[in-house]
């Protein structure tokens, strides 16, 4: 404990790792649209880190149904809470702020909203796999969809959420499975990303961390894959191989294409032949 919360140490199977931020200009993403949060006001960038002085600033308290059953039933932090014990506040980051109320505070800035749908104050954390694969001599990765408004036409990784401390892969094999009904070991996983996820599901005291893993699989066993959705949990309603060509990248959602990017930088030094190629899927991106 340090600094009046938890700071976790992000580790893949006991290896340590380091967490940094997302590779892309993304504190924005934050301010958009999510259903079930109310309509989110503007804030002048130069206001949104939380070292800059912001006399004026009143953001809107979210109690959704959500939190109101994970509240109710699952010990989840109530919006309202003015301070939550340091062992429950938890972070892969060192050097976070708190506010008045002792509660710490988004890395990435201010969102004008709290509470939220996200169970804890502090991270929340969960785990990202990423599937790339050639098949007939196209460019594949593994994706899903939901019934959102926020989404209409995006389409996302698979994930879930874990607990600290968790074996990594073993999670991104079982949230694979359960969102897709692929299996695939990710013990020899590419660690892409520790870190938070830029989403606007993200509050001012409580958003997503994640790690991110490539698995790259030979042609013969992507092809082979068949994804589909075992039951609608969290609105899933597909899930699909993804063709990544220029036009196509720019549906994945913002936080999960930064992840889509370090993968194919991976990818491009693994692969001979494919370099060009992902260099114009991550100016396309």
């Amino acid at each position: 404990m340090s600094e009046g919360y938890t700071i976790v140490q992000p580790t893949f199977d006991g290896w340590k790792l380091e967490a940094s931020f997302p590779p892309s200009d993304t504190w924005d993403v934050q301010l958009q649209a999510y259903d079930g949060y109310p309509d989110k006001r503007p804030i002048d960038p130069k206001l949104a880190p939380w070292k800059e002085d912001y006399p004026d600033y009143n953001p809107i308290t979210i109690f959704t149904e959500n939190l109101a059953e994970g509240v109710a039933k699952y010990g989840a932090h109530p919006a309202d809470i003015k301070s939550v014990p340091v062992a429950e506040m938890k972070s892969y980051y060192s050097g976070l702020t708190l506010d008045q109320y002792g509660m710490v505070r988004n890395p990435l800035g201010r969102t004008n909203t709290r509470g939220g749908f996200l169970f804890s104050v502090g991270g929340n954390f969960c785990a990202d796999p990423i599937l790339l694969w050639i098949e007939n001599k196209k460019l594949y990765t593994l994706v899903i969809t939901k019934k959102l408004e926020h989404l209409r036409g995006k389409v996302l990784l698979p994930g879930g959420m874990c607990d600290p401390g968790e074996n990594v892969s073993q999670v991104l094999q079982r949230e694979l499975k359960e969102e897709t009904a692929v299996l695939q070991s990710f013990q020899d996983a590419i660690v892409l990303y520790a870190g938070i996820v830029a989403s606007p599901r993200n509050t001012d005291e409580r958003w997503t961390e994640t790690i991110a893993a490539l698995k790259i699989l030979d042609s013969d066993v992507g092809k082979s894959l068949k994804p589909k959705v075992l039951d609608q949990q969290e609105g899933i309603d597909a899930a699909f191989k993804f063709e990544l060509t220029p036009e196509s990248i720019v549906r994945i959602v913002p936080a999960h294409k930064d992840f889509v990017i370090l993968a194919l930088k991976e990818f491009s030094k693994r692969k001979i032949g494919w370099s060009d190629y992902c260099r114009q899927l991550i100016k396309a991106a």
